[in-house]
């Protein structure tokens, strides 16, 4: 077991590297939304109630995170289409978003016995039944859409991480989850989500130059150090490699400091340099007791 002090908890990658190679689904939907709502309004307001058009705004409601108005449109759909199953999925995904799982589990098995092999119902039923805490029925709902989905780097880091869920809370270690991730990554090339979980699973098992060697190849591609340089010396801390440790903190430090200052001054930066900081003092204690 690690001392208390080596166990620390950098700065998320994820907000100081340069846009990752994918984005999700539902971000990437957000293009144009205020435009696509003003038309549909029109179009509701020249045609008359639609339970097709209603489910539409409902969507584009949601992705703007409006979930009550688009509840509202649903509920308005529901009345002038009571078994249209497009209406039962829009309903499942606002309540699963409004964090109410039990109640998105109801339309969304009306849905799921109309179109069974449905991968996007599939895939929402996978997450709900993650909420739910049913691992086991969770991960047969995305081995099943998974078979038959548009492959995604987003899917197939939800099913490598539901199952490293799974073998965690049976004692096993992290080893099919990592198979996963490197079938993901064969597939998808080294995205940043994929291989920063595939080190963290690494780290777990004690795989200390798996992950070093895991994080290079990011590292290489970035045009900003500092984060990557902050990650390895994080990594050779936990291995107990307190002198390159340290060398690593203090060439993260001199990489930040060359930043022009618009980048150091950002919230980001000063979080990391307060960590890198913290670190340096940390180590240099200990070298000095």
């Amino acid at each position: 077991m690690l001392p208390s002090r080596l166990r620390l908890r950098l700065v998320p990658l994820a907000l100081l590297l340069a846009p990752v190679a994918f984005a999700a689904p539902a971000a990437l939907a957000h293009d144009g939304l205020h435009e696509r709502l003003a038309s549909l309004d029109a179009r509701i307001k020249e045609e008359g109630p639609s339970a097709r058009r209603y489910v539409e705004r409902a969507e584009l409601l949601r992705l703007h995170g409006e979930l009550t108005p688009a509840l509202a449109d649903l509920e308005r759909a529901g009345a002038l289409a009571p078994e249209d199953t497009d209406v039962a999925f829009g309903r499942a995904k606002v309540l699963f978003d409004l964090g109410r799982h039990a109640d998105a589990r109801v339309p969304l098995e009306r849905v799921l016995a109309a179109r069974p092999a449905d991968p996007a119902a599939l895939l929402l039923a996978a997450q709900v039944l993650t909420e739910l805490g049913e691992l086991e029925r969770a991960l047969a709902r995305y081995e099943r859409a998974l078979a038959q989905a548009q492959p995604h780097p987003d899917h197939h880091l939800a099913h490598a991480r539901l199952v490293h869920r799974i073998d965690s809370s049976q004692g096993r270690g992290p080893e099919r989850a990592l198979a996963l991730l490197d079938a993901g990554i064969a597939h998808f090339g080294s995205i940043p989500a994929l291989v920063l979980t595939a080190i963290d699973y690494e780290l777990e098992r004690a795989h200390f130059d798996a992950a070093l060697a895991r994080l290079e190849p990011l590292a290489a591609r970035s045009s900003r150090r500092e984060p990557w340089l902050a990650r390895r010396a994080e990594i050779l801390e936990r291995a107990g490699r307190q002198a390159e440790a340290l060398s690593t903190w203090r060439a993260a430090r001199g990489a930040l400091e060359s930043l022009p200052r618009r980048q150091r001054t950002r919230q980001d930066s000063l979080r990391l340099e307060r960590t890198i900081d913290a670190r340096i003092r940390a180590l240099t204690r200990n070298d000095n007791p």
